[in-house]
């Protein structure tokens, strides 16, 4: 090998040497700024994702106030998602309520982690919401709450619009049909579930995420039917549904919102009573009770009142306008006869339902036919029990809400229990905190309650001729606007940090 040969080598090597090094050094570099790219890319997708994590917060406690407006946040992280390729991302929310401005402003944080192990986030964002909240009146004829329908066998409800807050029961009755029978007539009600009734003392009412036993989903079908058209959140099971004649049956995929339950004001009720006396009993024999008593309107009665009129008795109550009892309304006897006035205590037309608001509870037991007659337009009293296992509440006339745990307590506690031959085909029950039961024969106008419970036998129905049109229900709304669909006016949205 001649020296000018391993010269020319050499400098090849050397010059391979250097090539290397400086495609390994642009080899760092590229590698460097790959590696500062994609950890910059994940840091804005930790970002990103806190942002959308705190939505979901809003979202979350948006709809959760729409359930229970005393709601106060989720000092608990809730998860949003976990998986081994996203990691995790948690919120939390706070709640404040503005008693001058009527506005919610509502505060949600993301966290996002690396793993879904991990203790410590990688970011952290905070969204801040102010808003109002509204309501769009709906017609309804039963309105429950989070303790859902039931209706047994025999039972049946019509009035074409049906609002449930949390699950439905039928099991052997029909909701949708004018009597007992399969073949109709049909009503075809609207029938809305929406799915809201779980959680437990600490949070009650919440949204069920967790299966129906036995389903998994919000309607429970053991015979019977329902007929007309359903709309039930999660509801995928057709079983026991059915179109009627011009209903639609199971909508797939729609969307049922829950509803903020009839709202009346107790404490200006209470004000404006300007006679007070006390509670009485009338069997309707006149050597050991001469009045006969009416309700006469704008009176406080401080006890019980029983009206059981006794067999050849006679014990015809008037109700002449509002009225307030600080005690049990107990309605039991043979033939009982209640009427409506065509006026109010100033002389106007009773035009409007006159309000019987018990702070006990409401029994209505009659034999023989009794009945409670609408006035001469058509006006029948709408009944309230605003009785529940909190006895300051109970007899408080400023209390109208309930924390969670009493309201899960009170939920099934029935207040309102109509049985026997009882036709009140007009008039409207609605228990505040607890279950209003129609049992055996009790027909009535409108239902509303924390549960809603229809027996063997019970119904609505608009008794326009006596016990034989039964089941010709009524249409149209029997709250006077005030079960309403819950609208949410934001009027702000930032992010803090």
């Amino acid at each position: 090998m001649t020296q000018q040969q391993s010269k020319q080598r050499g400098y090849i090597l050397i010059l391979m040497l250097v090539v290397s090094a400086a495609f390994l050094a642009i080899g760092i570099s590229l590698a460097g700024l790959v590696s500062d790219r994609y950890k910059s890319s994940k840091r804005t997708t930790y970002v990103e994702n806190a942002v959308l994590a705190a939505d979901a917060g809003i979202t979350d406690t948006l709809n959760r106030i729409l359930m229970q407006d005393s709601f106060t946040g989720y000092s608990t992280p809730k998860q949003f998602y976990s998986t081994a390729d996203k990691g995790k991302a948690e919120y939390t929310t706070t709640v404040a309520y503005n008693d001058t401005t009527k506005l919610y402003t509502i505060r949600s944080t993301g966290y996002t982690y690396t793993r879904p192990t991990d203790a410590v986030p990688a970011n952290t964002k905070t969204v801040e919401v102010t808003g109002s909240l509204g309501g769009q009146s709906v017609q309804a004829r039963v309105a429950a709450g989070p303790g859902g329908l039931t209706v047994y066998t025999n039972g049946s409800i019509g009035g074409k619009n049906i609002w449930v807050n949390g699950k439905v029961n039928v099991a052997g009755g029909l909701i949708g049909v004018t009597g007992f029978l399969i073949f109709g007539p049909f009503a075809d009600v609207s029938l809305n579930v929406a799915n809201a009734g779980c959680g437990d003392a600490t949070n009650y009412p919440a949204p069920c995420t967790g299966p129906f036993p036995g389903s998994g989903e919000p309607i429970q079908y053991s015979g019977g039917g329902i007929y007309g058209t359903v709309c039930a959140n999660n509801q995928t099971t057709s079983a026991g549904i059915f179109p009627g004649q011009s209903g639609q049956g199971l909508i797939g995929g729609c969307s049922a919102p829950p509803i903020i339950m009839p709202q009346f004001d107790r404490k200006g009720l209470y004000d404006s009573m300007t006679t007070s006396r006390p509670g009485f009993y009338c069997d309707g024999y006149w050597w050991s009770n001469p009045l006969p008593t009416h309700l006469n309107g704008n009176t406080i009665f401080t006890g019980n009142i029983t009206i059981a009129p006794a067999f050849l008795g006679n014990c015809d109550i008037a109700i002449r306008g509002n009225v307030y009892i600080r005690g049990n309304l107990f309605m039991n006897g043979y033939a009982l006869q209640m009427v409506t006035a065509n006026t109010w205590p100033d002389g106007s037309p009773m035009t409007t339902p006159p309000i019987v608001l018990v702070e006990g509870t409401i029994t209505m037991a009659q034999t023989w036919s009794s009945y409670i007659h609408a006035n001469a337009y058509g006006v029948s009293p709408i009944f309230i029990s605003m009785n529940s296992n909190n006895v300051a509440c109970n007899s408080d006339p400023s209390c109208t809400e309930l924390s969670s745990s009493d309201l899960y307590n009170s939920v099934n506690r029935t207040t309102i229990n109509i049985v026997g031959d009882a036709g009140a085909s007009g008039s409207v029950f609605y228990s505040y905190f607890g279950t209003v039961s129609v049992g055996p024969y009790g027909t009535v106008g409108g239902l509303a309650g924390q549960r809603v419970l229809v027996s063997s036998n019970g119904g609505l129905t608009s008794f326009t001729n006596g016990g034989l049109n039964r089941f010709s229900f009524p249409v149209g709304d029997a709250f006077g606007g005030r079960v309403k669909i819950p609208v949410w006016n934001i009027v702000t949205y930032r992010q803090i940090f």
